[in-house]
């Protein structure tokens, strides 16, 4: 049996059933396996980067460590939550596996070949031990957070195992912080030093985006995804979002209400997080920092905008703006990663910063201001570029403003 399994639009994985071999202990359950090995292709949509030496899209991919794969199949369970069967996630193949389902499949299934890459399977459930006999067993299934079903952000962790930073911090480098069963995962962002801010003649370019060098002495890191409404019901008790769903940003939040949000989720780590450090909205500088992820141009992809008002090629691998998004918030993740890891930085919810703005008078009022950056799902093209700064109240509430957090030594 063939399963075909969605992975964005117009492409799909095609999986071939392996039935359950209970007495020769190779699995207690049907599992699929891919019916070719992974191309370069299709890791490049999953990763947003093919390392492999030659670039014909349909041959295996190459040059990839088992980090590397596995960090594949934990991307190809976030793109497919809602389109793999019930229960089912993908994971590399034991060596067991292989062999089996090279020997039911093998009018329809090539065998690896010295030097190529890697395939997946499709379980359901199980854990793999391999023994001195290669058997397999069954296990306790995850009990999946009902706040945030994403396996990417869902987790069996307690919350009192303090994380470690790693010693010698790359950027991309990725550390977890858990709340109850949920995770925070954060991407590092090095030292270093950047040009913030756009060239004179960068389209759009206003006095606000005027460059200047910054530099960060110590590494920081920051939210691999928009804080998400699974995370934001788990920290705060409440979802205050128009549009409802657990992988998708949560939204409708004010400048104040970011502010609690990051003090409650301090406070629910203070026991795991690494030592001196502290949850926070970033920065501008921070901001743009981790989205460019050493780029210069208006995409964090190393490409610039073409059409900035209408619907933009480049654009639509990283971002859901006005021209794609059907008028709709949409899950996180889904679009292309820069080359830090870090996802959505252009579009899908406008992202509070810390900086203060001009003050200014509405309505005889006066109203203080925040930057926010990224653009939105609402937006043109042109308000998505890396360095467009806004500034707007601190309240009331947007149905397009989320927020991202970050994780910085407080001293």
């Amino acid at each position: 049996e063939t399963l075909t399994i969605e992975i964005s639009s117009g492409i799909n994985i095609e999986m071939l059933q392996c039935p359950a071999d209970k007495s020769d202990s190779i699995s207690n359950n049907d599992f699929y396996i891919s019916e070719s090995e992974t191309t370069k292709a299709l890791y490049r949509e999953m990763m947003g980067e093919n390392p492999s030496l030659k670039q014909k899209n349909n041959s295996p991919v190459e040059n990839i460590s088992n980090t590397d794969a596995t960090e594949f199949c934990e991307r190809l369970n976030e793109i497919t939550v809602d389109t793999r069967p019930a229960g089912y996630k993908f994971r590399l193949p034991t060596d067991n596996q292989l062999k089996y389902a090279y020997d039911i499949n093998k009018n329809q299934i090539a065998p690896i070949q010295s030097g190529s890459g890697f395939r997946v399977v499709l379980i359901k459930n199980i854990e793999e031990t391999a023994n001195i006999n290669k058997t397999e067993r069954e296990a306790t299934p995850v009990a999946e957070s009902a706040s945030m079903p994403d396996t990417s952000i869902s987790s069996t962790e307690q919350t009192l195992i303090k994380t470690i930073l790693p010693v010698s911090p790359k950027a991309g480098d990725k550390i977890s912080i858990a709340v109850k069963s949920v995770k925070f995962p954060l991407i590092c962002c090095p030292a270093g030093t950047f040009t913030m801010g756009s060239p004179n003649n960068e389209p759009c370019h206003t006095d606000k985006e005027n460059q200047k060098q910054i530099t960060f002495d110590k590494e920081f890191y920051i939210g691999k995804y928009e804080i998400t409404q699974g995370q934001y019901v788990t920290v705060m008790g409440n979802n205050p979002s128009a549009e409802i769903g657990d992988k998708l940003p949560v939204h409708n939040v004010s400048w104040s209400d970011t502010q609690k949000f990051c003090e409650k989720l301090n406070e629910l780590t203070e026991e795991n997080r690494p030592e001196g450090t502290v949850f926070a909205l970033p920065t501008e500088a921070q901001w743009e920092y981790a989205c460019r992820s050493g780029y210069t141009t208006s995409l964090n992809n190393g490409k610039n905008l073409v059409n900035l008002n209408a619907e933009d090629y480049e654009l639509n691998q990283l971002a859901w703006y006005e021209a794609n998004s059907s008028s709709k918030i949409q899950t996180v993740g889904k679009k292309v990663a820069n080359a830090w890891g870090i996802h959505d930085m252009h579009g899908n919810v406008w992202e509070w910063c810390s900086d203060k703005g001009a003050d200014i008078t509405m309505y005889g009022k006066q109203h203080s201001t925040r930057a926010i950056r990224g653009g939105s799902f609402k937006t043109k093209a042109n308000e998505c570029r890396a360095a467009n700064h806004r500034e707007f109240r601190e309240t009331p509430a947007q149905i397009d403003f989320g927020l991202r957090v970050v994780l910085i030594n407080k001293n």
